[in-house]
């Protein structure tokens, strides 16, 4: 219904606000719902909000608020959502760069501590730091990104490619 709501919304305003309150309805999930529930929810939510019918100003928002709001979910349930958020944002990535950072920075998180490392430092790598968007990627993060990379690998003693 809230997904329905967000489609048929005609105004731009309006719209980010009708899809803030699905991805937070999303998160929240249906008191004891499964985990696979909740996961088919989110997915379907970023389907809609990736839609090419939304507007990128639209998808942006809502993107940023759903990366903000990932921490919510738990552990396993937040690396699935992240692993289906960024394999159906990577088509339009360039369009996202910083929602797409965060979303790559919560499932590094959570696979370094699983422990495992190569994955999340292949996930960190992901980050496009030559990217031009310097308000988003300023050299210091840059820096801190690519020394948090080498130490991932070095951790699982793989040089990066």
């Amino acid at each position: 219904a809230l997904l329905r709501e967000a489609h048929e919304t005609s105004d731009q305003k309006g719209k980010v606000e009708a899809y803030l309150k699905a991805i937070d309805a999303a998160i929240a999930g249906d008191p004891g719902a499964a985990e696979d529930a909740v996961v088919e929810d989110c997915t379907e939510v970023i389907k809609q909000v990736l839609s090419p019918d939304v507007s990128q100003w639209v998808s942006r928002d809502a993107l940023q608020h759903f990366s903000a709001a990932l921490p919510k979910l738990p552990g396993p349930a937040r690396q699935r959502v992240a692993e289906r958020t960024l394999d159906l944002v990577q088509p339009r990535a360039v369009n996202f760069e910083e929602q797409v950072a965060l979303v790559r920075e919560q499932l590094s998180a959570l696979l370094e501590a699983q422990g495992e490392w190569l994955r999340a430092a292949q996930t960190l790598a992901g980050i496009n730091l030559d990217s031009n968007n310097a308000r988003v990627f300023d050299d210091r993060y840059k820096l801190e990104k690519a020394l948090k990379i080498s130490d991932l690998y070095l951790a699982c003693d793989q040089s990066p490619k």
